[in-house]
């Protein structure tokens, strides 16, 4: 090696060691040392990064004296938290969120939100009033939101945004099911009318001068409509000399619809078999109801306006229909000498 080269070598590990102690020395001054007078102990605070520690750093040597940092100078670093204080405030979040979490879902369970397409603008409603109004009486919307949900919280989208955008990302098999669920509803609650319009009668009370409501079924009374009967026509004030009763339209349709299925017609000793139990039905149907009217009369009562029946054989007498009768109804009397003398 020549001279030259060791003089270079020379001024290169010494400025190598120049440096590492220069950057030791700054390591070892990035800590200082800060007293908090509520814990009444020093922490170590790192000047790099800003990470504030009660232990000291595990990379300075036990050796080394940390310096006291000035308390009046600028920032002023807090302490960190202990652990107990820490489970404090993380107890206070959690009250807190527990809190705010309880409070939207009350006022989700009392409040609506709606969009009015007309006047394009967000209204709320009250829930209780739904349960109250009725069709005819819509609930009072509330274009000025409550304080609580004006200022802090918010029910989301309009109830009809949600209900459209769920329509538009409905499966068609969602769809059928809402479908299927919708139709076997209703015909739950036409099955439940139908029985109510088979055990209740509408009867007139001639002393309170109002119709009442008879249960057959339970013997009690009511001044009161059943719920489901509700939106029937009232036929109270029909009067009582009108044509007998004829069932509507639409139910000789649907019973059309139950007998004359196309599987009773796929040839012609089905079709033979169908028109002959067609037949004998209609026939068997026409007997009874000959018989029925020989031994029933239909008679109105002066007393009540209202007709009865009376068992020519049996001697008794009903406010009711017999049920053999079905849709069908006798011819009105009005003079018991008009009556037919022949019996069954």
């Amino acid at each position: 090696m020549g001279e030259y080269e060791a003089v270079r070598k020379l001024q290169c590990l010494y400025r190598a060691r120049r440096a590492r102690r220069v950057l030791q020395r700054a390591r070892d001054e990035r800590y200082q040392r800060v007293f908090s007078i509520a814990h009444g102990e020093f922490f170590y605070y790192n000047l790099w990064q800003g990470v504030k520690s009660w232990t000291r750093p595990l990379e300075i040597s036990k050796s080394l004296d940390i310096p006291i940092r000035d308390p009046d100078a600028s920032p002023r670093i807090s302490p960190p938290v202990t652990s107990d204080e820490a489970a404090v405030k993380l107890q206070a979040m959690w009250r807190g969120f527990q809190a705010r979490r309880l409070t939207r879902q009350l006022l989700s369970e009392r409040y609506e939100k709606h969009f009015d397409l007309e006047k394009e603008r967000v209204y709320y409603v009250r829930k209780s009033e739904f349960a109250k109004a009725g069709k005819k009486d819509p609930p009072t919307k509330l274009w000025d939101p409550p304080p609580l949900l004006r200022k802090m919280y918010d029910l989301g989208e309009p109830v009809e945004i949600r209900r459209l955008a769920r329509f538009a990302n409905m499966a068609p098999e969602e769809a059928a099911q809402i479908i299927q669920h919708a139709y076997r509803c209703h015909r739950g609650r036409e099955f439940m009318r139908k029985i109510l319009r088979s055990r209740v009668k509408k009867l007139w009370d001639a002393t309170a001068g109002r119709f009442y409501y008879y249960n057959t079924a339970t013997k009690e009374s009511s001044w009161e409509k059943p719920q489901l009967l509700l939106h029937d026509e009232d036929d109270g004030n029909q009067n009582h000399r009108e044509a007998p009763y004829r069932p509507k339209i639409s139910v000789l349709a649907g019973r059309r619809r139950g007998v004359l299925r196309k599987e009773k017609f796929h040839d012609e000793a089905a079709a033979a078999r169908t028109i002959q139990a067609l037949y004998r039905r209609f026939a068997t149907r026409k007997l009874m109801l000959e018989l029925l009217s020989r031994r029933y009369r239909k008679i109105l009562d002066p007393a009540s306006g209202h007709a009865y029946y009376y068992d020519s054989v049996a001697g008794t007498a009903t406010w009711f229909k017999p049920a053999m009768l079905g849709d069908c109804d006798l011819e009105l009397f009005d003079d018991p000498a008009t009556w037919p003398t022949c019996h069954v």
